[in-house]
């Protein structure tokens, strides 16, 4: 090895000086052009999600307000950027190892939002229809809950919260995020049985 760096050295030496100038200054003025000072701050997020925690698929109905809508049916999931999704989804059961598994419903820049206030900025509504033996339907709104005990509305206290750091890299700059992660678990414990339908 050192003799591979001094055999690359003295046949440096040997060439005449203006073969090495030009070159060594392009590179030279490359290395200092390299600046990784615009980088921007740190990302911050809120996204709120639901998950399924009972052994049944659920139908989810979501009822965005008129600012998140699209003219093609779907509504804005981010804040800031593109990213937009249909009102509707199907939640698989719970099953061990899906523990992390999350269906997001919106994310925003702005962290001085509690869940519940954020979900109550985007959404109007939400209807759920359990696949159990009943077909249990639940519905939740800033003023109305329908066969559930909680309603997510109202209670910051029953959010799942999880800060979630990542980075994402580009060629110049580590852009790193940090997320305020809220996830609400629909689960088999928290339905009241036997109640009215809507």
């Amino acid at each position: 090895m050192r003799s591979l760096f001094y055999a690359i050295f003295t046949g440096i030496a040997q060439l005449p000086m203006k073969r090495i100038f030009l070159p060594a200054c392009l590179l030279l003025l490359m290395l200092l052009s390299c600046n990784k000072t615009d980088c921007p701050d740190k990302i911050y997020e809120l996204r709120i999600s639901l998950g399924n925690d009972t052994e049944y698929e659920i139908d989810v109905q979501l009822y965005p307000k008129a600012a998140f809508l699209s003219g093609s049916g779907l509504y804005r999931v981010h804040s800031i950027g593109g990213g937009y999704s249909y009102p509707y989804f199907t939640m698989e059961p719970y099953s061990p190892g899906m523990w992390s598994y999350e269906y997001h419903l919106y994310t925003t820049h702005d962290t001085t939002f509690s869940p519940s206030a954020l979900l109550a900025h985007v959404f109007d509504s939400i209807a759920m229809e359990v696949y159990d033996s009943t077909g249990t339907r639940i519905f939740f709104s800033p003023d109305t809950l329908i066969n559930y005990t909680q309603n997510p509305y109202t209670c910051d206290t029953i959010w799942e919260f999880m800060l979630q750091e990542t980075g994402y890299p580009d060629n110049d700059c580590e852009n790193w995020a940090q997320r305020h992660a809220y996830r609400y678990f629909i689960g088999s414990g928290c339905r009241v049985q036997g109640a009215g339908e809507f």
